[in-house]
């Protein structure tokens, strides 16, 4: 009943068109062409629901930029991906924690905010478990060249509770796939089999299209 109220009153609106009536609307949502990385050491896959350009790039950017308008937009792509990769609320989904800087900074992990927000919309797709935080402090990635970032990130993460023996790391942008590489394998030295990604948007390798 809330959610009816909610969508009368708050009528949804295209994140990327600006057409009322959903969050991305079917036009918009038969542009999107998801693709796979394999590419990450310790991860099995990592999915992109986009690459990263146009209107995700925009909205990720803005996103952390403290600017939250973008959540509705994102949560929807987020579950899409989901959905396109049959995935169900028995596989645990990790959001990549934000540095304790960062928090104070923002107030709030966009890449939590957004995975909230699709398991919201979508709770037999996503579930959330909040199973991973930053050991230390990480460095601003940007300007980084693929070595430095990973060294950036080696042995950042840690468990903060028992994982289940498959899960599914959540990222906002893969570029080198260091992050998501770091974090696997903090999870597989603490027992986990298995570790699939899912992203907004990811640059793709050379020779991938």
């Amino acid at each position: 009943m809330f959610q009816i109220i909610r969508d009368l009153v708050f009528t949804p609106m295209c994140g990327r068109c600006a057409r009322l009536g959903s969050r991305l609307c079917p036009e918009c949502l038969s542009t999107l062409v998801p693709f796979a990385r394999q590419d990450i050491p310790g991860v099995e896959s990592a999915f992109a629901a986009h690459d990263y350009d146009g209107w995700v790039r925009d909205a990720v950017i803005a996103l952390k930029e403290s600017r939250r308008g973008s959540v509705p937009a994102l949560a929807e792509l987020l579950v899409q991906l989901a959905r396109h990769l049959n995935l169900d609320s028995t596989v645990a989904c990790i959001p990549i924690p934000s540095s304790p800087q960062k928090l104070l900074q923002r107030g709030f992990n966009p890449v939590r905010l957004v995975a909230d927000e699709a398991a919201r919309i979508s709770p037999e797709s996503i579930r959330v478990a909040n199973l991973l935080g930053q050991a230390r402090e990480i460095d601003d990635s940007v300007g980084l060249n693929p070595r430095e970032r990973h060294a950036n990130v080696q042995g950042a993460f840690e468990v903060l509770a028992p994982a289940p023996s498959v899960v599914a790391l959540i990222d906002d942008v893969i570029t080198t796939g260091a992050t998501l590489g770091s974090a696997a394998k903090t999870l597989k030295a603490a027992g986990v089999q298995e570790v699939y990604a899912l992203a907004l948007c990811a640059s793709r390798p050379k020779g991938l299209r």
